[in-house]
């Protein structure tokens, strides 16, 4: 099958969330012999920053095109992608794929194929990684686009994948639950199998036996850190330490300044950014891991922490809560439960890593998940264009 992939965002820039997600479903396709092509932008991993790549590369067998931001600081801050080059190369290839799989919502990449997928009679697969809520920015313009555009493009989709049920029921005021396929984001678990030192990270960062509250995260005002760090500054445990890790995404200059009115710098570690066998030393000597979203669609960092034995607190706002709840604790967006929840935690044995990892690796069966995204690709195309597949 000649599958089209639409990413605002991919490899080589080095944020989570839907750049790795996009990833790992692009690499699996490939694997199972499909031809995959990208097209996304030269976003880098902040706001001054291009992917130093060039118009076209292959990537683990994965053919990119890389189409230039006309501004990557309107990219970065504001998620206004203007890839220069991207309308003309949709209305000049897109016949020529079986499927055309949009990862991405409100932007120009999701009208630009809505629009030609229409006129060329090509189905698309539809996947906004949570972005149907309209809250938390930007509010009334995303209204506006939803007027305008966001119906249609839903409407228009073969079928929507969902990564969870909490988000599947945001589509269901304008699709009905046919339409609509729950599938979980594909999640390389054999990146967990590298070989991690009990007490690496401590080490390197002087910790000695603090407990460690970890937070590892993009920093956004979405991601609920400013409620944290209000809750840490209450938590009256002088033994623990709240580890912040993760790439600023527009709101570092106001976590600092909170984080100097609460007048708790000596209690907090950032440590920015960190990738590959560091994130999950991280992880590893991590006591706790905490995600108080205000929403989050699935939550990669849940099944990551887990996969690494260290239990999870979570809002109910994330859809791997249920997990949370076998694992660790689901509290709502209020610092006094976080609290409750932190000293719980802290307070009892250790999981099981083994269970813990059993779990996981039968929910995020990687043949498991494919297979169900194949169904969908194929469902989405007409009974001829299958036979000929």
């Amino acid at each position: 099958m000649k599958i089209l992939m639409i990413t605002c965002t991919f490899p080589p820039r080095k944020f989570g969330g839907i750049t790795r997600s996009s990833y790992n479903l692009a690499n699996e396709l490939v694997k199972r012999g499909h031809e995959v092509d990208v097209c996304t932008t030269d976003l880098g991993d902040d706001s001054n920053s291009r992917l130093r790549v060039r118009r076209k590369e292959s990537l683990d067998g994965i053919n990119v095109h890389y189409f230039r931001n006309i501004s990557n600081y309107l990219a970065f801050n504001h998620r206004l992608f203007l890839p220069i080059g991207f309308i003309s190369f949709i209305r000049e290839n897109i016949s020529k794929y079986d499927i055309i799989h949009v990862n991405d919502y409100r932007s120009i990449l999701a009208v630009a194929v809505s629009y030609y997928s229409k006129i060329y009679n090509k189905p698309y697969i539809l996947q906004t990684h949570g972005a149907m809520i309209p809250f938390f920015n930007k509010t009334i313009l995303k209204k506006i686009f939803d007027k305008i555009y966001g119906k249609r493009i839903l409407k228009d989709a073969s079928k929507i994948i969902a990564s969870t049920e909490l988000e599947a029921s945001h589509y269901v005021p304008v699709e009905t639950k046919e339409n609509i396929e729950i599938i979980p984001n594909p999640i390389e678990l054999s990146d967990f199998n590298v070989s991690t030192e009990k007490g690496s990270f401590r080490k390197k960062y002087g910790l000695n036996n603090q407990k460690i509250l970890l937070f590892l995260n993009r920093i956004n005002k979405v991601k609920g850190i400013d409620l944290l760090l209000q809750s840490y500054a209450e938590l009256g445990m002088n033994e623990t330490m709240l580890v912040i890790v993760g790439p600023d995404d527009g709101y570092l200059e106001e976590i600092n300044k909170l984080i100097k009115k609460l007048d708790i710098a000596d209690k907090i570690l950032y440590v920015g950014p960190l990738y590959g066998k560091e994130k999950l030393e991280a992880y590893t000597d991590a006591n706790v891991y905490i995600l108080p979203s205000l929403f989050e669609s699935f939550g990669n960092t849940v099944v990551e922490a887990l996969m690494c034995g260290t239990p999870v607190i979570t809002t109910e706002n994330c859809g791997n809560a249920y997990l949370a709840k076998k694992f660790g604790r689901v509290v709502k967006n209020d610092k006094n439960e976080i609290n409750r929840a932190i000293k719980d935690i802290l307070s009892c044995e250790n999981y099981n890593i083994e269970e813990i990892r059993t779990y996981i690796e039968n929910i995020f069966n990687i043949d498991s998940i494919m297979g169900r995204v194949e169904c969908v690709y194929k469902n989405g195309k007409g009974a001829s264009e299958i036979e000929q597949v």
